[in-house]
C-alpha cells in the first residue's frame, strides 16, 4: 500500500514550507520531495530543519530540469553534459537523506507545442544510451534515478509505457520511473499506462487536471477517474507524492473539510 507524501517548494515567494508542510502533515503526509527554486536556492541547513520540526523526513528530490537539461539531445556534447549535472542532484539527495532523484526524460519544445513525432522516434537512441548511463550512476552512489513521463510539450517521455519498455530494457535497480499522474491524463487513458507501467513504478506524482493543462488539482477536483484507479493502487507501495501548488488558506480550508480521509480513500494510501 503507498504512503501518503508532498512536495516540499523552497525558494518560492508565495510559498513558506514550515507553515505549509504543517498542513501537509495533518493530511498524513510522512515524507516529503525536496524541489528548489534554481534562482534562489535556500540553505540546505534551513531545508533540513524544516523536516527535522516537522518530524518528517526526504524521501527523494525533483532533479533540477527545463530547456538547460535534456537527456534526448542528439547534440551528444550537451546530452553527456545533462546526464552529468545528475551526479550532482544525487549528492544532494543522499546529504538530505532520501536517495531517490526525479528526472524528466527530454526537454520542453522550443515552440511550447507538441513534439513532432519523427523527432521524439529520433530522441529514442540519445535517450536509452542516458538512462543507461543514470543506471550506471545510479549504482556507483546508491541511489536510485527515477523517470518521470512528462506532457506531449517535451521532446521525451510522454508515454509512460514505452517509457516503461525502456526501464525494462536498462533493467537496473537504479532506474525507475516516477508516475504522473496529471501528466499522464494530458497523453494517454491513465488508468490503462498505470497498468501497463506498474512493474517500473517506484514513486508516484499524484494531482488532478482536465486534460488540457497541468494543473496539479486535488485529486477528484479535474476528471481523472480515481474510482478505477485508487484500486489497482493497493498493487504499489511507494510513495503517493501530492505535487500541489496550493495556498495556505485553501490547504487549511480543504483539511477542515475532510481532506485527509477522502485522500485515503481515494489513493487507497495507508
Amino acid at each position: 500500500m503507498a504512503y501518503l507524501a508532498t512536495i516540499a517548494s523552497f525558494g518560492f515567494a508565495d510559498f513558506d514550507p514550515p507553515e505549509l508542510l504543517a498542513v501537509y502533515k495533518d493530511l498524513g503526509c510522512v515524507a516529503l520531495q525536496y524541489y528548489r527554486n534554481e534562482a534562489n536556492p535556500p540553505d540546505l541547513s534551513y531545508v533540513k530543519q524544516v523536516a527535522d520540526d516537522l518530524g518528517l523526513r526526504y524521501d527523494s528530490i525533483h532533479g533540477v530540469f527545463g530547456k538547460k537539461y535534456d537527456p534526448s539531445s542528439r547534440d551528444e556534447t550537451f546530452r553527456k553534459a545533462s546526464v552529468e549535472v545528475y551526479r550532482a542532484e544525487a549528492e544532494l539527495a543522499l546529504e538530505l537523506g532520501g536517495p531517490k532523484i526525479v528526472v524528466h526524460p527530454g526537454a520542453p519544445t522550443a515552440d511550447g507545442k507538441a513534439a513532432d513525432p519523427k523527432e521524439l522516434a529520433m530522441r529514442l537512441t540519445p535517450l536509452l544510451k542516458s538512462m543507461t548511463q543514470l543506471a550506471q550512476m545510479g549504482e556507483e552512489l546508491g541511489v536510485t534515478f527515477l523517470m518521470e513521463n512528462i506532457p506531449h510539450t517535451f521532446y521525451a517521455g510522454s508515454d509512460p509505457a514505452a517509457l516503461a519498455a525502456m526501464l525494462r530494457e536498462i533493467n537496473s535497480p537504479n532506474l525507475k520511473m516516477c508516475f504522473d499522474t496529471g501528466h499522464a491524463h494530458m497523453t494517454c487513458d491513465v488508468v490503462e499506462h498505470f497498468s501497463l507501467c506498474k512493474d517500473m513504478i517506484d514513486y508516484m506524482h499524484i494531482s488532478d487536471n482536465n486534460q488540457k493543462f497541468d494543473s496539479h488539482l486535488l485529486p477528484g477536483h479535474g476528471s481523472i477517474d480515481w474510482d478505477r484507479l485508487g484500486p489497482l493502487m493497493t498493487q504499489f507501495d511507494g510513495a503517493a507524492m501530492l505535487e500541489l501548488f496550493f495556498p495556505l488558506g485553501m490547504m487549511q480550508m480543504e483539511l477542515n473539510n475532510g481532506l485527509a480521509a477522502h485522500l485515503k480513500e481515494m489513493l487507497k494510501t495507508s
